[in-house]
């Protein structure tokens, strides 16, 4: 692999620091020795440079309404670009209520947004916070949620960091969408979690959840992320390996570990050994 081949992570308005400081250091953990790992403002995503060496745009955890503003027009396209023509996405919580065609959160709350959203990875709604209020300020609000999965290793139920994320509505229902993995806690109907869709060549991937937090990193004097500590230790095996397996179905290239991986033909929904 000739390099430099380059992920980009999103920093720009609405960003939240401690998402973005957990998705780059995840990043870099499981993929630097590959990839460079540059940060990239709306302003240059709109520009277009970044696709000439891109292997993949995160849109990190934040505010979705800021994506909204900075990114609208050339930007927008320029993303819906980059995947049609083969690139790979990720977003996770508010990159994901962004990349789907429309969002609900916290209908009926103070903090209620509803709306059109113009890169519509995921064809459907996005839907959340599904567990009690959401709190901007802190970490207050956030708590863990158990996935079960649907792809990779289908007998595998672990939890994972939650702060307002969405489910994806029917998301089974859709064209080359599959579901990666469910809210195992919603019994009464299918809530999905973690999709990927597949877009003309590319792929994107749509996390609810933040996958991407490390519980070891959480600081000694934040009470509210430190009660999550001990659950989310307790998953963080499953939990890197379902990073490992979503990269490897991003077709990039990790960190040697000596594991098995397993990606997703996103047409299809069949796992493949690599």
């Amino acid at each position: 692999m000739k390099l430099p081949f380059t992920i980009y992570l999103y920093n720009d308005s609405g960003v939240s620091q401690q998402a973005f400081y957990q998705t780059e250091r995840c990043l870099k953990n499981l993929l630097s020795q590959h990839y460079l790992i540059k940060h990239i403002n709306a302003q240059e995503i709109a520009q277009g440079q970044w696709k000439t060496d891109a292997v993949l745009l995160v849109i990190p955890g934040g505010t979705d309404r800021f994506y909204l503003k900075r990114l609208q027009g050339q930007a927008n396209q320029s993303i819906k670009q980059y995947v049609a023509q083969g690139g790979k996405y990720l977003g996770i919580c508010a990159g994901a209520y962004y990349a789907s065609a429309s969002i609900e959160f916290d209908q009926g709350g103070a903090l209620a947004i509803a709306g059109h959203r113009p890169l519509g990875f995921f064809a459907g709604t996005a839907v959340g916070p599904l567990f009690g209020p959401h709190s901007y300020n802190g970490n207050c609000s956030a708590r863990c949620a158990r996935l079960r999965l649907r792809a990779f290793d289908p007998s595998a139920i672990f939890e994972v960091f939650y702060n307002g994320g969405p489910h994806f509505i029917e998301a089974e229902k859709y064209p080359d969408v599959t579901v990666i993995a469910e809210y195992e806690e919603i019994t009464e109907s299918p809530a999905a979690a973690i999709i990927t869709i597949k877009i003309g060549e590319g792929v994107a991937v749509l996390s609810a959840v933040h996958i991407e937090y490390d519980a070891l990193t959480f600081p000694a004097t934040d009470r509210d992320l430190l009660k999550l500590t001990p659950t989310l230790l307790n998953s963080q095996p499953q939990r890197l390996q379902l990073l490992r397996n979503l990269f490897t179905t991003c077709e990039l290239e990790l960190h040697s570990a000596g594991i098995q991986l397993q990606s997703i033909d996103a047409s299809t929904g069949i796992a493949n050994s690599t």
